[in-house]
């Protein structure tokens, strides 16, 4: 992002060089321990539908990547900050019920991650932001995605 571009949305440049690498390295890494500790725990399976247990790992994957790609897209003028910041924390936040084992949570959670991204204008961005969740909410075991 442009300084320019920063200044014109008056945010502090640092301040935005700070969020991004927190939201885009920080936050999978720490997501991942604590999935990593779960899955130890309880070895197999996250939610009593899943059937493989790997199954795990690719929801985790399938956030982060939500997350990384809104960044982004950020850097890239695809999205503004508001919604990049609110697609960013409800992926986190999903994550985050993911590693407590939540999944009745979870799936009301990615319901309404699916909400902020249906708000966004048609295209590639959209269409890739919700390929992601609705493969997630299959891992997770939600119904009514896809």
């Amino acid at each position: 992002m442009s300084d320019e571009r920063l200044q014109e949305l008056r945010i502090p440049r640092r301040k935005f060089l700070k969020r991004a690498a927190a939201t885009a390295f920080i936050a999978p890494v720490v997501v991942s321990f604590g999935l990593d500790g779960v899955a130890e725990a309880s070895p197999g399976q996250f939610c009593a539908n899943q059937r493989y247990s790997n199954q795990f790992t690719s929801l985790e994957s399938d956030l982060t990547s939500v997350i990384y790609r809104t960044v982004v897209a950020l850097g890239d003028r695809q999205i503004e900050q508001g919604p990049a910041q609110q697609i960013s924390q409800q992926a986190y936040e999903c994550a985050l019920a993911a590693a407590d084992s939540e999944c009745v949570a979870l799936c009301g959670m990615l319901a309404q991650l699916v909400g902020l991204i249906e708000r966004l204008p048609n295209g590639g961005l959209k269409n890739e932001l919700l390929s992601y969740v609705h493969s997630a909410q299959n891992y997770a075991g939600c119904g009514g995605s896809g």
